[in-house]
């Protein structure tokens, strides 16, 4: 028994010693996890510590940032307001803008550098170097593409980012620097409400940027060498060939496509930007042509007959694609065929030439020539844009047509006609300047704007090249402004705009058929001269609701030859509804002392005269002349009241003349009733009641009261 019972103590002794060791393992694992746990808490602490301090160094930097950001807000807001207030006065000062337009170019491309401690930024942040320091950051300002395609706002991204820090961290925040010529309210008081017309010399300014931008070749020195020719393989009718590379790295050779009747080479790499080195061609294949960017610094010349070209620069929605052609642009494909472009930007470094017969079809956002244009016989030059800035002149040959659908067109040369029947259309603008515009026979000018409350056409001389049958359309603006205007045989108008300002003499006739001309407010600088009509020319209001003010202000001369009865209608009215002017001057205008001195004439008495007929409709009639002429039987005057009354009105003269046997003295007259029978000008001036001559105010357009403005408002910011 006492045996049995020692040995059951043994065996026990042998089970404690197993759960003594079972349960020291089991503490060891769980200390050993627990310290796992711990340094894992650390570790995490540890780095979150860090990315938190990375974070607030980058932070300081950015916040550090904003305040070179501030400064250079409030320098380019105080240089824009300084641009305003110099185009405001009355005699701007072209040096003074000129040296504000590059100050605020400068305030643009400034980069300011933000230095400081890698290991301390917060403490050690400045804009200047010390020799310790270490550059942390840079300020800068960069337009966006919006922007720079649109052109009549200065949209500005102020950007911060950081570098040498141990988190990458960027900040960005957008303002518009919007230009404006002020709202529809005229200096006469008759506004119809706001509208925001942009700057012209900001869109100009823009565009000459724009442009100088683009014509900066870019860095090419990953571009593939590539070149197009004819493979000589000894077959009888050898393939077109392509190679990329060099050496070669992959060759296209042209496949007959029976279709189109010849042989089409196709060449897709949308992923490279090729630079094609030598380009020879046959006279019949087609050519389809896809890259990433496509620049040309060789093109066949006089190799292209009967060829349709078809070039694709891949658009991008981050990055800008581009078609350059280094060298003079020749195409000479004729027989109708027609050469596609489509890039974001396409850039002619030299001249553009059509053939005779040939067709080209662009579609960009920016077009720049820098040189000439030249459309030979029945060619055709079509173009969708959003902008194009053309450095030299643009010739049209017989039949030519140029089409372009842009929105903001400079050209620094003249549009020329050549030859008879040549088209030119200017669509969907939002401004569109050129030099003079010279009219060859059955020349037809198509121009419409894209907004009526805010396009603009700004053009040289309007004027007759040779020959006759111009058709002019221009419509749907907000400004017109031309150097001089005329139209003779056969000739027609129809201008619609706003604001029609002719900075030289205006001469329509002889012989031009049904004209009309829809404003508000219609100002000649020049003489101006109405001769022999064929058709009735109409000047009256573009909208029944706002004002028609009219100034002949260097002058008058209205004579006619056939014996055809067209008149001179300024105003109109129907049996229910007034819709004459609201004042007409002929003369100056511009004196509330002194009469102008430019000269009225009215009728010519030499042989082969017959009548010409004025008919005006308006509140008030001034002729502001010490030179007034009205021949007897040459001229018949009529007049009746504007919005305020139909059957009266107040004619202004201001010099004493005679007609149809009656002494004109000079006068203000007031409450002069329409010619009725025989009671016609000047008999009815007797039942006005007369007071001295009050000389007339002409205002300056509307839009332009409160002279041009600045609208600067920020907008969204982020972090990234």
């Amino acid at each position: 028994m006492g045996v049995r019972i020692i040995e059951k103590l043994k065996n026990q002794q042998g089970s404690s010693l197993a759960f003594v060791l079972i349960i020291g393992m089991i503490i060891m694992i769980m200390v050993a996890s627990l310290l796992a746990v711990a340094n894992s808490d650390f570790t995490f602490t540890q780095q979150t510590v860090e990315s938190r301090q990375a974070y607030i160094d980058a932070k300081s930097v950015i916040e550090y940032g904003k305040i070179e950001i501030n400064e250079r807000e409030k320098e380019l807001s105080i240089a824009y307001k300084a641009l305003v207030a110099e185009r405001n006065k009355k005699e701007p000062s072209t040096t003074t803008i000129q040296n504000l337009i590059a100050e605020i170019e400068a305030l643009e491309d400034e980069v300011t550098t933000i230095y400081g401690s890698e290991t301390n930024p917060a403490g050690t942040l400045s804009f200047s170097d010390d020799g310790t320091k270490t550059i942390i950051g840079k300020v800068f300002v960069k337009k966006t593409e919006t922007a720079v395609n649109t052109t009549d706002t200065s949209q500005y991204m102020f950007k911060v980012e950081t570098e040498n820090l141990r988190r990458k961290l960027d900040y960005q925040v957008d303002y518009n620097y919007a230009m404006t010529t002020g709202g529809t309210g005229s200096g006469t008081g008759t506004g119809s409400g706001s509208t925001i017309v942009p700057d012209a010399q900001i869109i100009i300014s823009n565009l000459n940027n724009l442009k100088t931008t683009l014509m900066t070749s870019p860095d090419m020195s990953g571009w593939k060498t590539t070149k197009i020719n004819i493979n000589n393989d000894g077959s009888q009718t050898p393939k077109t060939r392509c190679t990329i590379g060099t050496p070669i790295e992959k060759t296209y050779l042209s496949q007959n496509n029976t279709q189109i009747n010849n042989d089409m080479l196709t060449v897709s790499e949308n992923g490279l930007n090729l630079k094609i080195d030598e380009f020879k061609w046959p006279n019949s294949p087609s050519l389809t042509l896809s890259a990433k960017n496509i620049c040309f610094n060789a093109y066949p010349s006089n190799s292209d007959g009967q060829s349709t070209f078809n070039i694709t620069a891949v658009r991008n929605a981050t990055v800008p694609s581009e078609i350059r052609f280094t060298q003079n642009y020749l195409q000479t494909n004729r027989n109708n065929k027609t050469n596609f472009l489509k890039a974001d930007h396409v850039i002619f470094e030299g001249d553009l030439t059509i053939a005779n017969n040939s067709k080209l079809n662009i579609e960009c956002d920016t077009l720049v020539v820098n040189g000439k244009i030249e459309l030979n016989e029945s060619s055709e030059f079509i173009l969708n844009a959003n902008n194009v800035i053309v450095e030299g002149d643009i010739d049209i040959k017989s039949a030519g047509k140029l089409s372009w659908n842009c929105e903001n067109i400079l050209i620094k040369g003249n549009v020329n006609p050549k030859s008879s029947a040549a088209v030119m259309e200017f669509l969907g603008i939002n401004y569109l300047q050129t030099g003079a515009i010279n009219l060859a026979s059955s020349s037809q000018l198509t121009v419409t704007g894209s907004n009526a409350s805010s396009s603009q056409m700004n053009v040289g001389a309007i004027k007759s090249y040779e020959s006759n049958a111009y058709k002019l359309n221009i419509t749907k603006l907000w400004s017109f402004t031309c150097e001089g205007f005329s139209l003779n045989n056969n000739s027609s108008l129809v201008l619609e705009s706003n604001v029609i300002k002719i900075n030289g003499a205006l001469t329509l006739g002889p012989q031009i058929i049904n004209s009309t001309i829809k404003t508000q407010y219609f100002d000649c600088s020049g003489m101006t001269t109405i001769d022999d009509l064929t058709g009735d020319l109409l000047i009256k209001r573009i909208d029944y609701n706002k004002p028609l003010y009219v100034r002949f202000g260097g002058g008058y001369t209205q004579t006619q030859k056939a014996s055809n009865q067209k008149s001179v209608n300024i105003g109109e009215t129907d049996k229910n509804t007034n819709k004459g002017a609201t004042l007409v001057v002929f003369g100056p205008g511009v004196s509330k002392v002194n009469v102008g001195t430019a000269p009225i004439i009215m009728g010519n008495s030499a042989n082969g005269y017959t009548k010409a007929y004025l008919n005006v409709i308006a509140d008030d009639i001034w002729f502001d002349s010490t030179s007034i002429t009205m021949v007897t039987n040459r001229i018949g005057f009529w007049y009746q009241g504007g919005a305020e009354s139909n059957d009266k009105t107040r004619i202004h003269i201001g010099s004493s003349f005679s007609f149809d046997e009656n002494d004109v003295e000079k006068a203000s007259y007031i409450d002069v009733k329409t010619p009725s029978g025989n009671q016609t000008f000047p008999h009815m001036l007797k039942n006005g009641k007369e007071s001295a001559y009050n000389p007339p105010v002409f205002e300056n357009p509307p839009g332009s009261s409160g002279g041009s403005s600045v609208v600067i408002s920020p907008g969204s910011e982020k972090y990234y």
